[in-house]
């Protein structure tokens, strides 16, 4: 049988936590946008793959600066 990764699932067994959860992640990424800024390493280099969906090839290298 072929394994497949749901997050949460859903229907009668559906995770118990995926609310907590998902106002979790609102709040950690709403925080980490309050205080700091965020910009691209300068060794960045854009180089797509595509897969199930688009992204960097090898990572995205950010540069995190706390807010005053």
């Amino acid at each position: 049988m072929q394994s497949v990764y749901f997050a949460f699932a859903g229907g009668p067994r559906k995770c118990i936590g995926q609310s907590m959860a998902m106002v979790t992640d609102k709040f950690v990424i709403a925080t980490l946008l309050q205080r700091f800024s965020f910009e691209l390493s300068p060794s960045y280099v854009h180089a797509p793959k595509h897969a199930f969906l688009l992204m960097p090839q090898h990572g995205m290298k950010l540069l995190l600066r706390k807010l005053i």
